[in-house]
């Protein structure tokens, strides 16, 4: 692992709210033993000019990232900018260079870039590549276990890809598709029943953080408990009694949402980063004859 100054604000200068989902997700994981992870992080803005993806390997809120790729807007359409920790030796930032990534199964690739980092207060000290999100790279990324790499004349690393696949293929899904995202927005949570107002509208979003979710049933009636797919379709996962509770493995940006028996809507909840439980408190409502 590579050791940077200012760990997590320097992921980055991104922005304040990305800044915030890494905090969550580093305080979750502290207390699991902060152990080094693969996390895609995203903040969608109606220009997509201003929105920020980006995949980072590390452990947030610590001054160890290895490796951070932000996906940018070019003349030809969305690239991405990979800043991957090296030895550099002596050479000054800037200088052209070519990386070298390799691994047992046979995959090896040379890719040119610069030298960054050497004269920064704070961030990663390497490597800098742009790539397509097509490029050859990803699939490496994705499918190894791990890759060594190497700067021309110095020193070679390794990168655990262990757990890289997932948030990988969502970064360059997102990436790719970045002029088309859309800022998912809840109702206010004064009014936890107005949120079924958002039914037709929401569904589920690419670049969200895992995240284990519980439900519990604190109403005195039955609920089921179904998923808004990626087109905004229900999905059961199963229902419970009062007092009764079910924990999922979901993420943020998918909603779900809660269901009287025959089907009416009370409530639909958006995981936040970092919180576990979620506590179903709207109670039955009377919705005319069934």
């Amino acid at each position: 692992m590579f050791v940077l100054r200012a760990a997590l604000a320097a992921i980055l200068a991104l922005s304040a709210p990305i800044a915030a989902q890494a905090q969550a997700q580093a305080q979750a994981r502290a207390q699991a033993g902060g152990a080094a992870s693969w996390d895609y992080y995203s903040t969608i803005s109606p220009d997509p000019f201003q929105t920020t993806l980006a995949l980072v390997y590390g452990v947030p809120e610590t001054d160890a990232v290895q490796f951070v790729a932000q996906c940018f807007i070019g003349n030809r359409g969305p690239y991405v900018q990979v800043e991957i920790g090296a030895a550099i030796g002596g050479l000054p930032d800037d200088a052209g260079i070519e990386v070298t990534f390799f691994a047992p199964s046979g995959y090896t690739q040379t890719v040119a870039g610069a030298v960054v980092g050497r004269a920064r207060e704070e961030g990663i000290t390497g490597a800098s590549i742009a790539v397509s999100t097509d490029d050859a790279f990803w699939q490496g990324i994705i499918n190894e276990r791990s890759l060594r790499y190497m700067i021309a004349g110095e020193a070679e690393a390794t990168l655990d890809l262990r757990g890289s696949s997932a948030p990988t293929v969502n970064f360059l899904r997102d990436c790719a598709n970045i002029g088309d995202l859309v800022a998912t927005e809840m109702p206010p949570e004064d009014d936890p029943t107005a949120s079924c107002n958002a039914f037709g509208t929401l569904r589920s979003q690419g670049g969200g953080q895992a995240q284990t979710v519980i439900f519990h049933n604190q109403t005195d009636g039955w609920r089921a408990l179904l998923w808004l797919d990626y087109e905004g379709n229900p999905v059961d996962y199963g229902g419970m009694n009062p007092g009764e509770s079910i924990q999922i493995e979901s993420a943020t940006l998918h909603p779900w949402m809660l269901t009287d028996g025959p089907g009416n809507c009370h409530e639909i909840i958006m995981p936040v980063a970092g919180q576990l439980d979620y506590y179903v408190t709207v109670p039955n409502q009377y919705f005319g004859a069934e």
